[in-house]
């Protein structure tokens, strides 16, 4: 796991994108976004349905 940061006195931004409990989201669009070589660049929040645990189990083991 990577190192944090130490935090510093300054105002910080949180990016967050969300699609609710959206199966398909999680199966096809958040797997574009990991493999886009830009990932990483800017600090960004992904939610995730906690759903996926009962309703779509094979998503959260790959």
């Amino acid at each position: 796991m990577p190192q944090r940061p130490a935090l510093e006195i300054k105002i910080y931004v949180s990016y967050t994108f969300t699609e609710g409990d959206n199966f398909q989201y999680n199966q096809h669009r958040m797997r574009v976004m990991w493999d886009d070589p830009n990932r990483g660049k800017v600090p960004i929040n992904w939610t995730s349905s906690p759903l996926l645990h009962e309703g779509a189990p094979a998503i959260l083991s790959i």
